[in-house]
Formats: C-alpha cells, structure tokens, sequence
C-alpha cells in the first residue's frame, strides 16, 4: 500500500493507520514503514515485529518515528501474517506528519500574519529554524546549498550567479560550440553544458574562502534531451586542484532520466574542500561520451575564512621558519629541520560579544617530519614567545591539542591522552573556548571532542596560535559557520533511568540522545566505542533488545557489537564487546567472542535497521540472540551475573537504541 504526495516532501515525524471497518481480527502484525524519492529506491522509517495496538474495527492508532530525510512517497509493505494468520492487508485510513516542503505547503509563524494577497519574492531566503536549515538539503535546488549562499553573499543581497561575482570559479575538460559557458554549472537556469565526447570528461567548482565538507550534492541534467544523462562517475574533493578525493562513485546509476532534472544523492566525506569535480569515467544513457549538466548544488558542514583573527607576520608572534599568506590566510612551513615552529593571530580573541568564542584550524597540506606530534592548534597568551627552545603549544601556559597522537598538552612536554588524531588534508579543528566555566573544548570535522581543559583563563589576552613541524606544510585560519552546539549541552537533558544507557560508563565519542535509550557515534575514526546500560540481570530468564537504528560506513569489518558485560566492565580500557570477559555477537560478520579478540562463526551479519534480542537464561547460563525475531542459536554456555546490556560500535554516524522491558 503506497502514498505519493508529488512534488510534496515530507520528513515524518508521525504517522497513522486505521483498521478496516468490517471485523476486529486480520489486522496488521508485521509489516514497515517506508519512505522513497523516486519510488524505486525505499527506506525503512518505522519496523513493527508482532505490534498488537490495532485490534478493533475502525481503530485508528498513531505511532511516533524518527527519520532525518524528506520523502514525497511512503508505503506500509507486510513482512508477515495478520493478526488471523492471513496474508490481507486490510486498512480504513492513512495521516503522516512532520515537516513539509514544495508548493502549497504554508507555515504559520506567531505575530507574523501572511499579507492578504501572496505577493512574489524572486529571491526567497531559506528558513533555517533554530539554523537547522543552512546548508541542509530539504528539497532539489532549494535554497540552503553553499552556491545560493555565495551567490547572495550570505543571504544579504538578491540573487546573483557566485561565479560573475568573484565567489567562486568553475573549469571542464573541452566543450562544444555550442555549449553555454560553463560558469553556468553553479547556476540557477536549467541550460546546455555538454562536453566533447572523450573519456574522462570533468566540469569542476573552485570556492575561493570557504570550505565545506559535503552531506550531500545535487546535479541536474542538460535542458536540451532526456538522452546523454550521466551513468557512471565521480563526484570528488580537492584542495588544491591537485590531489583529488573520491566522495562518491556512481556505476550505472539512473537517476537522471529527463532533460533540465535535478536529483541529489547523500554523501559521506572524510574532510572539508574547497573544489569539486565531476569525472565522467564511462558511456553516458546514449552510450556516448559527452559530459551534459546544467546545474549543481553542495550541502553540509561549512567554514569560512576567519575574518576578524589574522595570522601574524612580525618576527615577535611568529617563529623564523614560517611564512604567511596574508590573503588565504594560511600559514606554511618553509623549512624548520622537523623542529617547533609556532605563529600566533595579531588579534586578541574578544569575549565582549559573549562568553563562548571559537575559532577553526584548516589542515591544508600534510608533509612528513620525524615528529609524531605534527601539529598542534589551541590557545596561547598573550606573553607566549615564538622564538627560543619552548616554541611549541603547550608550553609557556598555552593549551594545545595535538594532531599526531590525538592528546592534549598544557605546561607539560607530554601528550595526555583526550581524542582523535588529525593528520589528514581537509582535517577541521575547532578551538572553542567558554569563559564563564574557564573550559576548552576542541571540535574535529564539526563533531566534539569533549572537555579538554577546565583552566582557561584570559588575563592579559589570548590568541589564536598553531605548531608545526614539517617543511612544507600548510594550516589556514577558518571560521565554522554552521551552526552546532557543545555536546555535553545536547546530552545533559537525556532521561537517566534503569531503562536507560549509563552516561557515565560511555566512550567520549558517543552521545545518548534526550530519550536516553538512542545513542550515536560522533566520530571514533572507526576505533571502537562502547555503552553500558543501566539495568542489571542476575537471574531467571531475562531479555532486551537493541535495535541497529543506523548501521554508518566503517572500515571495521566488525562494525558493532550487541551483547553483555559484567559489573566491572570499563569502556576506558577495551571497548568491544567479548574483551573483559564479556559476551558479544558481531554485525559485521554474524560471529561471536568472547574473551579473545576473534570472530568465531555464529550466525547472520546484521545491521542497519536490525532488531536483535538478547535472551539470557541464568539457570543453564546461556546466551541465545534473536535476529528480527530469528534465533540464530545458542551462542555462549558460560554466562554468569550480574551482568548489563551494551553496544560497541565503530561507524560515524552510526545509532543503536535499547529496549529493556
């Protein structure tokens, strides 16, 4: 049974159903709820495993979801029989909810009357609610990307081409004569960009002070045929034109089928980049080699070149070795032997305008150097010294963050174990600091790091500073514009009860949500985290259940762990399940462990979406795991208590959430 709203697009929140009016039984049991786009590609919003809450004719009943994407089409597909053992799919009556977007959708704002006739706006602005909405993608060709940005210089002017303003700059492999230019890529007319048919065909954007990393993109086909649509290519990263990143790449992908179409496709990147390339690597729909576009669109977390700090150029805040760029802003190492070289902002950071200010380091470029320490970004006083033998962060009562060993430094020639390493081009560190509660935190690509140190103090002044090592590498001073908020602050409200994940036996990496049984990785580089919950079992037959609510890439064949761990289990020494005695089945790979770091064969892999019981049985002191209601076996026959649930996972993004009933 299936919806299609148009050209409507709603990210749900809610939705509805209504039994059939004629009996209390055949009703629904087993079945999902489903959103699509293209009606050809379907994800799950909602699984429901043996739901009893419809049981009498006509009854309506309404269930709460999460779903972080807009969809025009949802669909209710049974996965097994009703509640009379029958196959029909018997239903009076849909609703969904949510937010909605595309024409005639109408919002209602408080003390804001609509005027009596809709009057036209060539230019509309977006609305970012709580600025959610910047640089998010709602709907194709909205306007939230980083292109209508540039274009309005801010949303603060109407309208105009970013590339005929100076904001940004775009070039291709040949195109033929009678394409139109090529600036009109980061337009907002559907037009004819068509390259000479080669292999390897490529248009590109240049942004000139801001960098984004991407969540998503949007491409829209040539306005002259719906034939020569792209199939197969790349959309990729740079930056510096030279060394290019693979975002993502699309074999055989049909998305594009008519001319001047749009469609934007989710993406996952590693960094920030200032250029983007289109790279046509195979034959077109028409099996021909022309490149043809006439449009594009970035979403997601962007930075801007920092306008009010400056890297300083006199010989008394910068060491001997490095050279500044006055216009970019960036810093490069002309040569120091691997020794510190450090450079601090002419400006003091200036707190008049609130007790919380922040700042960004850009890891341009990356060279070798025989110091593993790399980097360090963080905050120096204003009497710090860049010349003599402690020219390094962390030194002369300055607070450092270390990218080579991920470690934090203050008064001390050591790295103290904090957060995740940052050694890669395109990496983003952000220096927030709190005056109010003397603390520091640092942000890695948008995600907090945690509470590094709780003695800032401003004295006599403080400024921006960074340490490098090697010859020839290179660090711009940015401003983050999209907005986040502190992690510790989104946590502090989550619900703490027996139901509930234990904040305080948690990886610094994982943020329980306000319900306090979802939990989300924000970024471990693919190292294991871990969570325990708060319930204890010790006796008699005893189950819960987590539910994989996003499985996110890794490169940990692993992925996530579910299992059980013992009173004294710490996630601060191993954060995988099976070590410190505990008990785990594995998504990655459907095995088992159990005090040895192994994969022993057990069952199917699961993940995203997946439903996994675990069944303790204390009397036989064995453990059985149910996947979507399947029991995969027996796994352990060794269980003692007291014991907790817990998750371990290694993917960003990834969420797992508990059910203890």
């Amino acid at each position: 049974m299936a919806f299609d709203f148009g050209q409507v697009k709603i990210k749900p929140t809610h939705y509805m159903l209504r039994h059939y009016s004629s009996w209390d039984t055949e009703a629904l049991r087993f079945w999902i709820f489903e959103g699509s786009r293209d009606g050809q590609n379907w994800q799950q919003i909602k699984r429901h495993d043996n739901d009893g809450s419809l049981s009498k004719a006509g009854q309506m009943y309404t269930w709460k979801v999460s779903s972080n994407s807009y969809y025009s089409q949802f669909r209710v597909r049974m996965l097994g029989p009703n509640s009379n053992n029958h196959w029909y799919l018997s239903c009076s009556g849909f609703e969904v909810y949510g937010s909605a977007v595309g024409p005639g959708v109408t919002i209602d704002f408080p003390n804001n009357p609509r005027p009596s006739h809709p009057q036209r706006n060539p230019n509309p602005r977006p609305n970012p609610i709580g600025g959610q909405a910047l640089f998010q993608y709602q709907t194709d060709l909205d306007t939230n990307g980083l292109f209508y940005y540039l274009g309005t210089r801010g949303h603060t002017q109407p309208y105009q081409n970013p590339a005929s303003i100076g904001e940004c700059s775009c070039r291709c492999s040949a195109l033929m004569s009678d394409s139109a230019p090529i600036q009109s890529l980061v337009g907002r007319e559907a037009c004819r960009i068509v390259s000479k048919p080669m292999r390897g065909a490529w248009v590109s954007c240049s942004i000139n002070n801001y960098v984004i990393k991407p969540n998503a993109y949007t491409l829209r086909h040539y306005s002259s045929w719906d034939t020569e649509a792209v199939r197969n290519w790349r959309f990729e990263g740079s930056l510096d034109g030279n060394k290019w990143v693979v975002i993502r790449e699309h074999r055989n992908d049909t998305s594009l089928n008519q001319k001047s179409q749009p469609h934007t496709w989710r993406v996952e990147a590693e960094g920030y980049y200032s250029k983007f390339r289109i790279l046509q690597f195979d034959k077109n729909s028409n099996h021909h080699l022309y490149l043809a576009l006439s449009g594009m669109e970035i979403y997601g977390d962007v930075a801007r070149q920092n306008p009010s700090l400056t890297f300083a150029e006199s010989n008394q805040n910068k060491s001997q070795y490095l050279s500044v760029d006055a216009r970019r802003n960036t810093v490069t190492n002309s040569g120091s032997n691997d020794s510190w070289q450090t450079l601090k902002s002419n400006e003091k950071i200036g707190f008049d305008s609130g007790n919380v200010q922040e700042f960004s380091v850009l890891v341009e470029k990356v060279e070798n150097t025989t110091n593993s320490w790399r980097f360090i970004a963080g905050v120096a006083p204003t009497n710090f010294s860049c010349v003599g033998a402690k020219q390094w962060l962390g030194s002369q009562s300055s607070w450092g963050y270390i990218a080579g060993t991920g470690g934090k430094c203050f008064n001390v020639g050591k790295s103290e174990q904090y957060a995740n390493k940052w050694i890669s081009p395109g990496s983003l560190v952000t220096i927030r600091m709190n005056k109010a509660t003397k603390e520091i935190e640092y942000l890695l690509n948008g995600v907090p790091q945690g509470v590094a140190f709780k003695n800032f103090e401003i004295k006599s002044g403080v400024h921006a500073a960074v340490s490098m090592t090697a010859k020839g590498s290179r660090l711009r001073l940015m401003q983050r514009i999209t907005s986040s908020k502190p992690q510790r602050q989104n946590q502090g409200n989550a619900v703490n009860n027996e139901k509930t994940w234990n904040p305080n036996n948690k990886s610094k990496q994982l943020l329980i949500h306000q319900d306090g049984t979802s939990v989300e990785n924000q970024g471990s580089n693919d190292t294991w985290t871990a969570l325990v919950g708060n319930k204890t079992y010790s006796s008699g037959v005893q189950e819960f259940e987590i539910i994989m609510v996003k499985d996110a890439r890794s490169s940990n064949t692993w992925k996530s762990i579910v299992g059980v761990v013992p009173a004294n289990f710490r996630v601060s020494e191993h954060a995988w399940l099976g070590s410190q005695n505990s008990w785990g089945y594995i998504g990655g790979t459907g095995g088992k462990c159990h005090r040895v770091g192994k994969s022993d064969v057990y069952g199917r892999e699961f993940g995203q979406a997946a439903r996994i019981r675990v069944r303790m049985n204390f009397p036989k002191k064995t453990i059985e795991f149910f996947l979507n209601g399947k029991s995969q076996g027996v796994a352990f026959t060794n269980l003692v208590g007291p014991v907790m649930p817990a998750v371990s996972l290694t993917g960003t993004g990834s969420i797992a959430k508990l059910i203890v009933s």
